[in-house]
């Protein structure tokens, strides 16, 4: 299974869903993939401190982030 996520500066909001999804997903194989759009927040540093899956973009819009996912 793979989680999705498209994010810019939205750390707190990231932090809060992945932690929620870490408490309650269920025993299957699970692959987090983010796209980050070029957050300045500490996303993408959180984001690699916990071995996710970065796609790191620059400003491309939430459609063209989902498409790099």
């Amino acid at each position: 299974f793979v989680l999705a996520i498209t994010t810019y500066n939205r750390l707190n909001y990231l932090r809060e869903c992945l932690e929620s999804f870490e408490q309650t997903k269920c025993n299957h194989d699970w692959k987090v993939i983010i796209a980050d759009d070029g957050s300045t927040d500490g996303t993408i540093e959180y984001i690699k401190s916990k071995n996710y899956k970065l796609i790191q973009n620059k400003r491309s819009g939430v459609s063209n982030q989902t498409n790099s996912i």
